[in-house]
């Protein structure tokens, strides 16, 4: 067990890997109504999974950018995996939008 403390409950951490148990995620800052917020990435799926705002939401961007490297680390996550992680769903909504402009 880790003494890292995250800005979310334990509780809420385990159900994270629960639910993405054998992916591999990245937490990230999001725009959230009334601010910023937390979102989960899962490698090359387009967008992302967004954690409710009353469990993580800030006025400040780098508050959130801040709890999602916390996160991160938490999880065993480089700076670089983390934005490598990022990327590829950006890369994989930009494909998905494509797609779907051909059809």
């Amino acid at each position: 067990m880790t003494t890292t403390k995250t800005i979310l409950p334990q509780a809420s951490m385990e159900a994270v890997r629960e639910i993405f148990h054998g992916k591999t995620i990245a937490f990230t800052a999001v725009v959230a109504e009334g601010g910023f917020g937390l979102g989960v990435t899962l490698e090359g799926e387009p967008g992302y999974w967004p954690i409710p705002t009353d469990l993580a939401s800030s006025k400040s961007w780098e508050a959130m950018n801040d709890a999602a490297t916390t996160i991160n680390r938490f999880l065993g996550l480089s700076d670089e995996d983390a934005m490598r992680i990022v990327t590829s769903t950006m890369a994989a909504q930009n494909t998905r939008d494509r797609q779907n402009r051909k059809r």
